[in-house]
């Protein structure tokens, strides 16, 4: 398996992109609610993955 890691920037970008979503659209269901955070939390993941090989 290969596994390409993006630049920090671009899970960076991401993670702004959720947080402005989950703090702006309150108006959700339930589903979508957990899907928004575990895309957060997924992306957090993937960043700081990021910082380390970018280094």
């Amino acid at each position: 398996m290969v596994a390409t890691t993006l630049p920090p920037e671009y899970y960076l970008n991401d993670i702004n992109a959720y947080t402005n979503e989950i703090e702006t659209v309150k108006n959700v269901t339930d589903s979508y609610s957990i899907e928004r955070e575990y895309g957060l939390w997924l992306h957090q993941q993937k960043y700081k993955i990021a910082i380390e090989e970018y280094k």
